[in-house]
């Protein structure tokens, strides 16, 4: 797959966007200049965000979510590319939509090499980084 020009410029521009965002709002212990934050991507698949503390549920048992929500960037307003987990969380982490990206059904396909996703970015940036996932369509 190779992605055209233009759409290289938007995924780095959409790249950029989607790190300032997260960088800025995520400085958990950052008390010397200079230290860079640690950063903490949190996906609830198919959790309705209307059952959760930090989103107003007052009978919400979801204490530790809240408490992360209430030290980082909590997004009020978060729409899908597309209502399947595999296709959803590859356009989260490239700022591609799907059919960019390639990948449009769970469990089917995987993600071209040569797309660059954020985790290498970090990566690249001196991060260590890691993913602890439940859902088996994202394994691989």
């Amino acid at each position: 797959m190779n992605i055209h020009r233009k759409g290289r410029q938007r995924y780095v521009g959409m790249l950029a966007v989607l790190l300032a965002a997260l960088l800025s709002g995520l400085f958990f212990g950052c008390s010397r200049p200079g230290k860079r934050p640690n950063i903490l991507l949190i996906t609830l698949d198919t959790t309705r965000a209307d059952r959760l503390g930090c989103y107003g549920y007052a009978e919400a048992a979801t204490p530790h979510l809240d408490g992360l929500a209430g030290r980082g960037v909590l997004f009020e307003r978060a729409y899908t590319t597309i209502p399947f987990t595999l296709p959803a969380h590859t356009s989260m982490l490239t700022g591609l939509y799907p059919p960019e990206h390639g990948l449009r059904l769970n469990g089917k396909n995987s993600l071209h090499p040569s797309i660059p996703v954020a985790t290498e970015q970090l990566q690249e940036a001196g991060y260590d980084t890691g993913a602890f996932l439940a859902s088996f369509v994202l394994g691989a």
